[in-house]
C-alpha cells in the first residue's frame, strides 16, 4: 500500500543522468582542438542523445501532471483508503465514514421522461415518454433536466475525488431514443433517465476498482432511494424475471469483488481484510428477494441500512442546520448501536426545492413576460433575509446554496469532540478535488471555484482521528499533519453575498 503522504511515482527512466559516459579525456572544444572531432563526436552524440530523451520524458511527465492538474484531478483522493491505511487497516467499514453522491448518474441525464418515472404516477410516465416529443414536451424534459441533475462529475471522476458511497438509482425502461414499445433495459434516472444504460455507468465503477486496488465502495441500488419498497411499488410493472437478469449481468460484471454476506458480516471484517480477499464492492440492494433472488453476495437495504434525511427544506435553513448539528451529536451512540446490528448508517444532507419554487421556476421559464414578479415571489419562498430578487434557475443552483449553509456543521465535527458523523454521508453539487460547490458559478463551468468546501478531506480526518485514537506513533502524526493541511486549501468559509442569498453571520 502507498505510504500516507507519498504521491505516485513517475516512471522510470530507462538510465540515470549518473551513469552517462564522460567526454574522453583530453577532449577540446571543437574550435580550438579540430583533430580530436572524430573521436569525441561519438561521445557528445551519446550524451546529448540522452539528455534530449531525458527532456522528452520529463516533458511527457509534466504533461500528465499538468493534464491531471487541469482535470482537477487528485491523486491523494483517488487511493484515500491506501494512505490511510496505517490508520484505518483495523477497522471495519461500519467504523468508516464515507463521502458519497445523491443521485450520483445524473451527470447524464437525457430529456426523456423514464417510464417508471420517480414521482409520476406509473401510466402518465409510460404517456409522457411515448408521446412527448410528438407533442413538444422536449422541452419540458429540458426544463426538468434542470430540475433533477444534482451532479455534474462523471462516476469516475467523483470515486477519483474520493467518493465512495454511490447512489445507483436505476429504472427498466425504452430508452431515451425511443417509444414506449421499443426496447427496454435499465436506464438510472431522475423523473427523466440517462442517455446510456445503467450497466455502462457500473461499468465504470468496475474501472475503478480495479485500477485502484486499495479502495472499497459501498452501493446503494433502488429506483428513487426508497429502502424497503418492494415489488411494483420499487419497479412499477418489472416482472422478477426482468429483475434477476439485470441482477445477473451485474454479478457477471463484478464476480469476485461482491462481498460475500453468507461467509462473514461487515461489522467483523476489517478494512485490511476486505482489500486481502479482493471483496471490494458492498452492495445494499432494494426489493431483494425479487430482484437478486435474496443472493447472499448483497444485503437487503431495507434491513441493514438505515437511511436518515438531513437535507431539509430550503426555505427553513435555521431548522435544518439545527437538525444536522444533533445528529452530528448523537451520531457516535447511533453508529455503534447500528454497526452491532451489521446496518449501514447512511444520511442525507441533500434536498429539494419547495413545491411552490418549483412552480415559480416554471413559470419563470414559460411566462417570461411577467418574470420579474415570479422571480420576487420565487426569492421570498426561499425564505433567507435580504433575499429579494433572485430565483434558482437550477436544481442544483438551489444544493449549492443548501452547501454553503450546512458546510458549517461539517466544520463542526473537526472542533467539537462530542459530535461524530455517520457511516456515509450523500449531497449534491460535488465539486473537484472532492469538494462541494458553495458558491453561485454554475458547477460544470470551465475552471476551478475556490467558493467550496473540503467536503472530503473533512471526513478524512475523521477516519484518521478515528484509527489513530490509541496510537501516536509516526503514521498517524504524518497522516493528521497531513489531512490537515489539505483542509486549508477550501476551508469553511463565508461572505456577504445578500444578492443571492448568501449571509456571513446568520442563521
Amino acid at each position: 500500500l502507498p505510504s500516507p503522504i507519498s504521491q505516485s511515482s513517475p516512471s522510470p527512466l530507462p538510465f540515470h543522468p549518473s551513469t552517462l559516459p564522460p567526454f574522453p579525456r583530453g577532449a577540446r572544444s571543437l574550435n580550438n582542438q579540430p583533430r580530436f572531432l572524430a573521436r569525441t563526436m561519438p561521445w557528445r552524440l551519446v550524451r546529448c542523445a540522452s539528455f534530449a530523451a531525458l527532456l522528452l520524458l520529463l516533458h511527457a511527465e509534466c504533461g500528465r501532471a499538468a493534464d491531471a492538474l487541469s482535470r482537477g484531478e487528485d491523486e491523494f483522493l483517488a487511493n484515500w483508503m491506501g494512505h490511510l491505511a496505517p490508520a484505518i487497516q483495523n477497522l471495519s467499514i461500519l467504523d468508516l465514514a464515507l463521502p458519497g453522491t445523491h443521485d450520483t448518474m445524473t451527470y447524464d441525464l437525457s430529456r426523456r421522461i423514464s417510464d417508471g418515472s420517480n414521482d409520476l404516477p406509473p401510466d402518465a410516465s409510460w404517456l409522457l415518454h411515448e408521446f412527448g416529443p410528438i407533442l413538444g414536451i422536449a422541452e419540458v424534459g429540458k426544463f426538468i433536466r434542470k430540475q433533477a441533475v444534482t451532479q455534474r462529475l462523471t462516476i469516475e471522476d467523483q470515486l477519483a475525488g474520493g467518493v465512495r458511497f454511490v447512489d445507483f438509482r436505476t429504472m427498466y425502461t425504452a430508452g431515451p431514443n425511443s417509444g414506449s414499445f421499443g426496447e427496454h433495459d435499465w436506464y438510472s434516472l431522475h423523473l427523466v433517465e440517462t442517455n446510456q444504460k445503467s450497466i455502462v455507468y457500473l461499468q465504470g465503477i468496475k474501472n475503478f476498482l480495479e485500477k485502484h486496488s486499495s479502495e472499497v465502495v459501498v452501493l446503494w441500488l433502488t429506483r428513487h432511494g426508497s429502502a424497503c419498497r418492494t415489488g411494483n411499488d420499487q419497479y412499477p410493472n418489472v416482472s422478477p424475471t426482468k429483475k434477476q437478469s439485470f441482477w445477473h449481468k451485474i454479478k457477471d460484471l463484478f464476480g469476485s469483488m461482491l462481498f460475500d454476506v453468507s461467509k462473514r458480516r461487515l461489522n467483523t471484517t476489517t478494512y485490511a481484510d476486505m482489500v486481502a480477499t479482493n471483496q471490494r464492492l458492498v452492495m445494499y440492494v432494494a426489493d431483494h428477494a425479487e430482484f437478486t433472488a435474496s443472493d447472499n453476495t448483497t444485503y437487503d437495504a431495507c434491513t441493514h441500512l438505515s437511511n436518515n434525511l438531513k437535507g431539509g427544506d430550503i426555505s427553513d435553513l435555521s431548522t435544518s442546520i439545527h437538525n444536522l448539528m444533533v445528529e452530528f451529536s448523537q451520531a457516535r451512540d447511533k453508529r455503534a448501536e447500528l454497526k452491532a446490528k451489521d446496518t449501514f448508517y447512511l444520511l442525507s444532507m441533500a434536498g429539494g426545492p419547495p413545491s411552490n419554487v418549483l412552480k415559480l421556476q416554471a413559470e419563470i421559464e414559460y411566462v417570461p413576460f411577467v418574470k420579474d414578479s415570479f422571480i420576487k415571489k420565487c426569492a421570498n419562498e426561499i425564505n433567507i433575509p435580504n433575499l429579494t430578487n433572485w430565483c434558482p434557475e437550477t436544481l442544483l443552483d438551489i444544493e449549492q446554496l443548501r452547501n454553503y449553509y450546512l458546510q458549517e456543521a461539517l466544520d463542526q465535527t473537526t472542533i467539537d469532540e462530542t459530535y461524530s458523523l455517520p457511516g456515509a454521508i450523500y449531497l449534491d453539487a460535488l465539486d473537484r478535488n472532492g469538494t462541494i460547490r458553495t458558491g453561485t458559478t454554475p458547477l460544470g463551468s470551465s475552471g476551478e471555484s475556490q467558493q467550496a468546501f473540503c467536503y472530503v478531506d473533512t471526513i478524512l480526518l475523521f477516519n484518521v482521528r478515528k484509527g489513530c485514537v490509541k496510537s501516536l506513533d509516526a503514521a498517524c502524526d504524518s497522516l493528521l499533519k497531513t489531512i490537515i493541511a489539505r483542509r486549508t486549501r477550501y476551508p469553511f468559509q463565508k461572505w456577504d453575498d445578500s444578492a443571492h442569498g448568501r449571509l456571513p453571520s446568520w442563521p
